[in-house]
């Protein structure tokens, strides 16, 4: 992800996912994010900044469920995806 500010402070996000490779979809909490997973427990609640297509981020909810998640991303385009 790259990120620049033009101007004073009016950051531009310019990597984009239009075009979002099968392998960002194919992850999984287990293999990207296994550091994390014995920190997390049923109940936490979580936020996942920067959340794309939420394969990760839909591990990530199952083990803090029945917990609150929440996923960001300044792409509308991948909140779409997450939400499917």
């Amino acid at each position: 992800m790259a990120d620049s500010t033009q101007g004073n402070s009016t950051p531009n996000y310019i990597a984009g996912y239009e075009d979002l490779p099968q392998v960002y979809i194919r992850r999984s909490a287990e293999k990207e994010a296994a550091y994390l997973l014995p920190h997390l427990k049923p109940g936490m609640r979580m936020l996942d900044i920067g959340c794309g297509p939420g394969s990760i981020s839909a591990g990530l909810a199952a083990i803090v469920a029945p917990g609150e998640f929440h996923g960001v991303d300044m792409a509308q385009s991948q909140i779409d995806i997450a939400l499917r």
